[in-house]
């Protein structure tokens, strides 16, 4: 399929193609949003890749991304195009014909165009009353497909078959019932499209009295193209601001979707007839692609009890996302689309802005089902939330969490510390014990309570995160141990300060770092210190490696997080003359006798893992050019690091700033953060050349 298929050919029927010399061609990427052309196809391999966005892959993956498809479904979709006969293996499973799918989608596209000719008939009036009473004009309508499903019952069929479709073909697209009749009769009509502008399916609203159906909303049945559980209305127009902003917004209904966008909310998504799950959470995930974890999905609840228990349940999934989650809710109990058509555009987008965390809108609900005016109903509001404090991702920001609870209840931070980590190494009883919830619950059977062995994620370290390294919140790397609370005895991994009443009786030498004289150690389970430790390691052992200028490929003093190995780069940088015999034990004497310089010989001896062995068992060392090449894949990392602390703490920043009532110093954080994010792209592409080089 991928030499039938020419990749320019298929391309081109998409974005306009230039030639770009040296047998490429070039155009506008498909995928995100930009000016001048990044967006590169080489014919001769069959492969095409964006320098902007880093997408790439080959003739079968840029149909799978153009229009959200499986695997099989995009080869499937090449070989109608070309005439390639498909033999599929596992029989005993069933398979749609050949071509299936793609005369599916033929047959919605011209659904669509019919029901949105359809809108300005006379018999559709009511329904473009009830998009001007929602706030939305003829234009409105055309931006977002909205047509009317004719009374008639059987004019929809009738069209499609005059195209060409047959009737068992319309009975697969869910567009015809058994005897001919239209499934949609006599209703407005949403198309539900993919990230590549097919339609999929389509919701349709009730509008008259006499409709047979009750049910106000009714969706396509499921069908080769329409999985409800897979598709979300609005992705076709949200999908580049989403990889653009690394934001999502989720609402409830289409014309909330309808509201958002033309108030300036373009990453808004709905689910269409089920709640939102783990595909649609998967799928959010991979639009905003590598950089998902500074991104944000935000719901919007209703404040009722409807929208608490939504909220819940979202929360209780919550691990599924690498994004931090948001919910937004209006105060009066107004959806965006009753909220836009009240107060108007700017108090939608004022909505979004004043998202507050998941967790803390969950742990205001939770908290409010006790009496914190006694004392037992404190505790066991602290006990509670307890589930809440510790499925938090970032363990780095549990201890204000806990502060922030202690506020919330009302009791002393160290109190609700105990009370929490006390809940948590604890299992919890049902009410015929001495603990358990007020309704006699077992409070671990509630969502999001604290069950470790269905949450990905739980336990994962926030070292392993790209651009983790603040130091001013992470302890043991500006503290000795003992600085610490509870020092004395292990801290509880997921509370930090918590006393473990465990029988150790002094602190983990594995997990501690230590002090130097008046430098700390660094800890060696701290992987983004893992870096830097062997950059410092290559450059005493083979500063010659070192050759890509500014010196020392590009380091500087900024790329080092943890004060010792500040201390030997800046030893390094002191000592010039790197070739000469020596060298590296005169930084080492430069380093203050206080132990430093004992600790840092380390660096100077431990061996280097290299992924090629010596050329022979005689050969002195690696070969020179594999030893050049580790050196500048590290150091591009390091700087990479760098660089991705620089974004999280400006698009942190950026998080808090409102865009309505402070846009001036939102525009420029904005403008700062594009420049880092290009040059967060480039270094990125220069990884992958090297690594694809050793």
């Amino acid at each position: 399929m991928r030499r039938r298929a020419r990749i320019d050919d298929v391309v081109s029927a998409t974005v306009t193609l230039r030639r770009s010399g040296a047998g490429s061609l070039q155009g506008l990427c498909p995928f995100h949003e930009e000016k001048t052309p990044s967006f590169q196809v080489t014919p001769a391999r069959g492969l095409f890749y964006c320098f902007g966005c880093g997408q790439g892959g080959d003739v079968i993956t840029f149909v799978r991304q153009l229009n959200n498809l499986s695997f099989s479904e995009a080869v499937e979709l090449l070989a109608a195009k070309y005439g390639v006969q498909l033999r599929y293996e596992e029989a005993d499973r069933p398979q749609a014909p050949p071509g299936a799918r793609v005369r599916l989608l033929a047959a919605n596209a011209a659904a669509a165009a019919f029901f949105s000719q359809a809108l300005n008939s006379a018999e559709a009036a009511p329904g473009r009353d009830f998009l001007v009473r929602r706030g939305f004009d003829r234009q409105a309508a055309e931006r977002f497909g909205v047509g009317f499903a004719p009374r008639d019952g059987r004019a929809l069929t009738r069209h499609l078959k005059s195209l060409g479709h047959s009737e068992d073909e319309l009975l697969a697209a869910g567009l015809t019932r058994r005897g001919g009749w239209d499934y949609f009769q006599s209703r407005l009509i949403w198309p539900i499209r993919d990230a590549g502008q097919a339609v999929l399916g389509f919701g349709a609203r009730r509008l008259f009295e006499d409709d047979r159906l009750p049910a106000k909303y009714i969706n396509t049945p499921e069908t080769l193209a329409y999985h409800k559980s897979q598709v979300l209305y609005g992705l076709d127009l949200a999908r580049r601001h989403i990889g653009q902003q690394y934001r999502a917004v989720i609402v409830e209904g289409y014309t909330d979707v309808m509201a958002c966008h033309l108030a300036g909310v373009e990453v808004a998504v709905a689910s269409c007839g089920t709640a939102f799950g783990d595909d649609h959470a998967r799928l959010i995930q991979r639009l905003m692609g590598g950089d998902a974890f500074h991104g944000e999905v935000v719901f919007t609840f209703d404040g009722d009890a409807a929208g608490q228990k939504a909220a819940l349940k979202v929360f209780s999934g919550d691990a599924r996302f690498a994004a931090q989650t948001y919910v937004a809710v209006e105060p009066g109990g107004l959806d965006p689309c009753d909220l836009r058509l009240a107060q108007g555009d700017a108090a939608l987008r004022e909505l979004i802005a004043r998202r507050e965390p998941l967790y803390r809108f969950v742990m205001r609900n939770v908290i409010g089902q006790f009496d914190l005016d006694r004392v037992d109903g404190r505790v066991a509001a602290a006990r509670q939330a307890a589930g809440l404090i510790t499925s938090i991702r970032d363990h780095s920001l549990i201890d204000g969490y806990i502060r922030e609870l202690a506020a919330m209840v009302g009791m002393e931070v160290e109190e609700v510390r105990r009370v929490v980590g006390q809940a948590v190494r604890r299992p919890p009883r049902n009410q015929t014990g001495s603990r358990g919830s007020q309704t006699g619950r077992p409070t671990s059977d509630r969502p999001g309570y604290g069950n470790t062995s269905d949450r990905p994620g739980y336990d994962r370290n926030p070292s392993d995160r790209p651009g983790y390294g603040n130091t001013s919140d992470r302890p043991g790397l500006d503290r000795t141990t003992s600085d610490r609370p509870g020092a004395d005895r292990p801290a509880d991994p997921m509370i930090p300060g918590m006393a473990d009443p465990g029988p150790s009786d002094g602190p983990d030498p594995d997990n501690a770092g230590g002090r130097i004289g008046s430098v700390p150690l660094p800890r060696p389970d701290d992987r983004d210190l893992g870096v830097e430790h062997d950059i410092l390691k290559l450059m005493l052992q083979h500063p010659e490696a070192f050759t890509i200028q500014p010196p020392w490929n590009g380091v500087t003093a900024e790329d080092f997080l943890h004060p010792a190995h500040a201390a030997v780069f800046a030893a390094i940088v002191a000592q010039p003359d790197n070739m000469t015999p020596g060298w590296a034990q005169s930084v080492l004497k430069s380093l203050p006798a206080d132990g430093l310089r004992e600790w840092s010989v380390q660096l100077a001896v431990e061996p280097i893992p290299m992924a090629v062995e010596p050329l022979s068992p005689d050969s002195a060392g690696p070969p020179v050019a594999e030893i050049a090449a580790q050196a500048n894949e590290t150091a591009t990392r390091l700087q990479l690091l760098t660089l991705q602390r620089r974004l999280a703490a400006l698009r942190s920043t950026l998080q808090r700033v409102n865009p309505l009532s402070d846009q001036s110093r939102y525009d420029a954080l904005f403008s700062s953060l594009l420049p880092l994010q290009a040059a967060e792209r480039s270094l990125n592409e220069s990884l992958q050349r090297i690594q694809g080089n050793l």
